[in-house]
């Protein structure tokens, strides 16, 4: 039997489709590094924002998604010295309906209403996904930023806890601390691995807009 890409449509998100919205991104997360990255509702942005979703028109069923806020003035949300920015905070597609094109059909929206918003930087943080890596790396976006997100668990009065935790009080006013999770930098990666059960590198990537869009 030929195979046939399902029909998407891509589109604007409506407040209607925030259950939707939040069911497809904890579903599209679920094999990722950010599997417990789980929210039950849809963030606000203070800035204006290219909110996408990716539909598919035979069941109605939103499979895909993308936000990106961008900035009024310049430092409101990235980090460009003089120049307005943006920066993608969601990019997600349903397992079952990946490499059929749908991030690249809600990228090329969100290029279109990004060039009308007069946007030409773009920034995004992701963790070691290769593919999601592979994806921005493949589009021009430039690994600019990098550090560690490191778990440990334990009490903090033995194992991996208590190494980390050094000059800590043995006990703390609420019990015992189970679980930490904090940011250091890529070069204690050897030495963390030993203390933690996960890792996961982070990495910032930059693009200049005017490198992809086509009326530039």
């Amino acid at each position: 039997m030929e195979h046939t890409d399902p029909p998407i449509r891509v589109r604007n998100y409506r407040e209607s489709d925030e259950t939707a919205w939040v069911r497809t991104r904890v579903l599209a997360f679920l094999d990722t590094s950010y599997r417990d990255d789980v929210q039950m509702y849809r963030e606000r942005y203070e800035n204006p924002s290219v909110r996408l979703v990716a539909e598919d028109t035979s069941s109605r069923q939103l499979v895909g998604l993308m936000d990106i806020e961008y900035e009024n003035k310049p430092g409101e949300v990235c980090n460009f010295t003089g120049e307005r920015g943006g920066i993608i905070w969601h990019l997600a597609v349903l397992p079952e309906y990946r490499n059929v094109g749908i991030a690249q059909k809600l990228w090329e929206e969100a290029l279109v209403q990004l060039e009308g918003a007069g946007i030409h930087r773009l920034q995004v943080w992701t963790q070691d996904d290769e593919p999601a890596n592979h994806w921005y790396v493949a589009r021009g976006f430039e690994l600019k930023h990098s550090y560690l997100n490191v778990f440990a668990r334990g009490f903090i009065d033995k194992g991996p806890l208590n190494e980390l935790l050094v000059g800590a009080d043995k006990t703390w006013e609420f019990g015992h601390i189970r679980n930490l999770n904090f940011e250091a930098d890529s070069s204690q990666r050897e030495r963390l691995e030993a203390l933690s059960y996960r890792i996961h590198e982070v990495r910032g990537y930059e693009l200049d807009l005017k490198k992809v869009l086509p009326s530039s």
